[in-house]
């Protein structure tokens, strides 16, 4: 047959599958080839018995530390049959490399200035190297060394860990391990992908507004000890159907990082960290988990926050009252995924106080055909400022050049209320305006022996 009536793919023992050749050469009549890693892909002629990489999908690259023990499979077909043609042979040549085993369990952990590199080597080598961000920084290290304290620039980076074998000539490479210093911002990659990747477009901008910036794309209990203590932690999670959903442990974890204290038992170990947090689903739609007592929108259990819709393309900037002020930053919202862009509508829990007190505000809207809903809220908390929005930032057709410093502004400025503050209508202080502070009013004024009013600004009510 024809060559570009051929389809050829090679299976491992471990299941992977590459493409060899895929419907390539036209009328030629043979394929004498060496697939071969690194080599150029579908370049002609096919019969020169030269190096040439797999058409793909895969390639061969895909095979480099896979087992090679158990059958190896070729599997030809011929998508247009009718001609004759004879398969002569093939064979495998297996590189095994480097036998030497790469030091194991590379972990990075920070204390804000240095990082501590720890480490298992398999066996003693003949000497180590350290590299930081693809440059070596430490060489010569005896072989039987776990351990490395380096003092980098600001900023995040990535280490690998190289052990030599001079008997067998060659060295092997550690995975890498990723730990920051003087870190200002983390920004918690969780969404999976769609139109908009506010994630990269968050960090992006960080940086080049001079802030020291690190990405993760999970949330781990011990990610201070990677990233120590920033200023704030940004979570982008996306919006459905790549948003990614908060876990009962992801909200503890949250919640710890935010008040700076571990276990939640009212013993602060060290300073609370401002939060911002987008997604679309996080306070209407999905479960609530610890961090809901913290992110200054009112919980669910009370019945106003609303999954919403997919009418957001405009939103409205607004004054929180405590500290952000969002008025004149109106802008077009580009949708994540048209159609199917439910994003939840939001309430300040300055009515059902969160733990961090009432000082939430509303700083975003959306409207439909019925009328505005909340889509942002900026919680002024004891703890630490707190940005909950909908909508993902990416999608902001406004100068986000503009925006990020005023958010910036806001979440490292907060953090507690002054002496002179407080709640008109909280008549009886405890936080909240409900009942419970008419009957208070009225047995002030007329039950002897009540309790005295105390904050005559919070009683004036209509004032």
């Amino acid at each position: 047959p024809f060559i570009g009536d051929l389809t050829i793919d090679l299976s491992s023992p471990t299941g992977i599958a590459v493409r060899l050749h895929d419907l390539l050469g036209g009328a030629e009549p043979d394929i004498n080839l060496v697939y071969s890693n690194g080599a150029i892909a579908n370049a002609p002629p096919y019969n020169c018995g030269c190096p040439m990489e797999a058409s793909g999908p895969g390639a061969m690259q895909d095979f480099v530390n896979t087992g090679t023990q158990g059958p190896w499979v070729m599997t030809i077909e011929d998508i247009f049959p009718g001609n004759i043609a004879t398969f002569d042979r093939w064979c495998l040549l297996i590189d095994a490399g480097c036998q030497t085993l790469p030091p194991q369990g590379l972990t990075a952990t920070t204390d804000g200035t240095d990082i501590t590199l720890e480490w298992i080597n398999p066996i003693d080598y003949d000497e180590i190297q350290i590299v930081r961000d693809s440059i070596i920084v430490a060489t010569g290290i005896p072989g039987t060394t776990a351990s490395f304290i380096d003092t980098p620039t600001a900023g995040a980076h990535t280490y690998e860990i190289v052990g030599f074998d001079f008997a067998q000539g060659c060295s092997n490479t550690s995975l890498p391990a990723t730990a920051g210093v003087s870190i200002t911002d983390v920004v918690w990659i969780g969404e999976t992908g769609g139109e908009i990747l506010s994630g990269l477009t968050l960090a992006d901008i960080l940086t080049q507004l001079g802030r020291s910036v690190m990405t993760v794309d999970t949330l781990t209990a011990n990610l201070l000890d990677q990233t120590g203590i920033p200023e704030i932690l940004w979570c982008c999670l996306g919006t459905y159907p790549e948003r990614y959903e908060l876990t009962p442990d992801d909200g503890i974890v949250l919640s710890e990082i935010h008040t700076g204290d571990s276990g939640l038992d009212g013993s602060q170990e060290r300073p609370a960290v401002a939060l911002f947090m987008e997604s679309n689903d996080v306070w209407a739609y999905d479960d609530p988990t610890t961090f809901a007592l913290y992110d200054g929108v009112e919980d669910q259990i009370f019945g106003n926050v609303d999954n919403g819709d997919d009418s957001l393309v405009e939103l409205v900037g607004l004054d929180s009252n405590f500290g952000l002020d969002l008025t004149g930053f109106d802008a077009p919202y580009i949708q994540d995924s048209g159609g199917n862009d439910y994003t939840d509508r939001l309430v300040p829990s300055d009515q059902n106080p969160d733990l961090g007190g009432n000082r939430a505000g509303m700083i975003w809207q959306g409207s439909d055909a019925f009328g505005s809903y909340g889509v942002g809220v900026y919680y002024d908390s004891d703890f630490a400022p707190v940005i909950c929005q909908s909508w993902e930032i990416g999608g902001y057709a406004g100068d986000l050049f503009l925006l990020l410093p005023t958010y910036l502004e806001a979440l490292e400025g907060g953090g507690g209320p002054t002496d002179t503050e407080f709640l008109r209508g909280d008549i009886n202080l405890d936080g909240g305006r409900n009942v419970a502070d008419a009957v208070f009013l009225l047995a002030s004024l007329f039950v002897p022996g009540s309790d005295p009013i105390t904050c005559f600004d919070a009683a004036d009510c209509n004032d």
